[in-house]
């Protein structure tokens, strides 16, 4: 897909120059490839462009809405893609398409009755560190250098925030190893080096518990929640995961697990390399482009993968996938504090596509009022459904 050329035509079709030809060739870049990679290079343009270049007559704005309205009412109970509102709305008209853009962030959010009660999510990204002895270190409130020195391994923070295990001994007694934990709180995300220099991308209310020094013939870990892995291969030594009772075993590979206490399936999906994941005595192995789920009962389900839709989380973005809305905003309330749900009205509409992430949970819920008959009311930390 050719980066440029879409800007050029977006922007021609913003300041109504555009030709029908290049209108079609318009249409086909935006129907063809991965639906979410083709969101978020839009996102992307679109965040340059100025202004002016990006806002609508209000008579096109009401015809849209009017539009959009009508074919809703005509197919209930629905299934809809947020592109439709986030960043277009394609509608079929004689046999042809007309596409009409909205861009998202001239959206309002949701008309709160008790603004001064939304849920925002923290500018900066909280996580800490739990050393053996049970010591907890705030590594959002530590400054780059090293603060940590815990039988010859060095802990440091670079400049870029991202946290370090440097072994600057052999001399590491191998009977009783010594295991940290890193967690984030809601709304956070943490990156850091393992000691065996794996890469670690931690998501939203996670927690990993490993050695400070990989001393056994395994490097293994214990996840709850999702991270996203590059793992340093080394000969003879396979890096392990365990999660939610079952095993990730790898050598040298990139994957992302997804194992939260409160999901019933733990899927491992793997970009690069090859994975072996087993639950109790059932094993699969994986090649790059596919992913296992397994169920509680043991079963183990190979399928291929959407990898941009299952990343989508370690570049900002929720990801959906014909979920209801009780599953959507169990997915909200990981990154937002949200108390509780109430369900005065419950919805049967089915939501799927990418979404970027909001500091206000009062303009992601908006987002979805213009996409359903569905309205939300924040108050005192509670998301009411009506």
């Amino acid at each position: 897909m050719d980066k440029d050329r879409l800007k050029t035509l977006l922007i021609a079709y913003f300041d109504n120059s555009i030709s029908k030809q290049d209108t079609e060739e318009l249409m086909t870049i935006l129907q063809s490839g991965d639906r979410t990679e083709i969101d978020r290079l839009v996102d992307d343009i679109i965040s340059t462009l100025p202004p002016s270049a990006v806002s609508l007559h209000r008579s096109q704005q009401n015809f849209i809405f009017a539009t959009l309205s009508t074919l809703i009412e005509k197919d209930k109970p629905k299934r809809i893609h947020i592109s439709y509102i986030k960043v277009a709305a394609i509608f079929l008209f004689s046999g042809s398409l007309l596409f009409l853009w909205i861009h998202y962030y001239k959206l309002k959010p949701v008309n709160t009755r008790q603004r001064k009660t939304d849920i925002c999510l923290r500018d900066d990204h909280q996580a800490l560190l739990t050393l053996s002895n049970g010591k907890t270190i705030s590594l959002t409130d530590t400054t780059s250098g090293i603060f940590a020195d815990v039988t010859g391994t060095q802990i440091r923070i670079k400049r870029n925030t991202s946290l370090i295990y440097d072994n600057t001994t052999t001399t590491v007694s191998t009977s009783t190893p010594i295991f940290n934990t890193i967690s984030t709180a809601k709304g956070s995300t943490y990156q850091f080096t393992l000691p065996d220099g794996t890469k670690v991308w931690l998501n939203t209310a996670s927690e990993i518990k490993f050695p400070i020094v990989f001393t056994t013939n395994d490097r293994e870990i214990y996840l709850s929640g999702e991270a996203y892995f590059e793992v340093i291969p080394k000969k003879n030594k396979p890096f392990i995961v365990q999660a939610n009772n079952s095993q990730i075993r790898v050598f040298g590979t990139n994957f992302n697990v997804h194992a939260y206490p409160s999901d019933s399936p733990t899927t491992t999906t793997l970009l690069s390399g090859s994975v072996q994941v087993q639950k109790d005595h059932k094993k699969v192995n994986l090649h790059p482009g596919e992913q296992a789920i397994v169920q509680s009962s043991g079963y183990i389900e190979l399928q291929p993968a959407n990898i941009p839709h299952i990343m989508a989380w370690k570049d900002g973005y929720f990801r959906f996938e014909n979920e209801d809305i009780q599953t959507l905003l169990q997915k909200i309330s990981l990154w937002y504090d949200i108390d509780s749900v109430i369900y005065k009205h419950l919805p049967t509409d089915r939501f799927t596509g990418t979404i970027k992430r909001t500091k206000k949970l009062s303009q992601l819920l908006g987002y979805l009022e213009k996409l359903a008959a569905i309205k939300f009311e924040i108050y005192k930390g509670r998301v009411i459904v009506m």
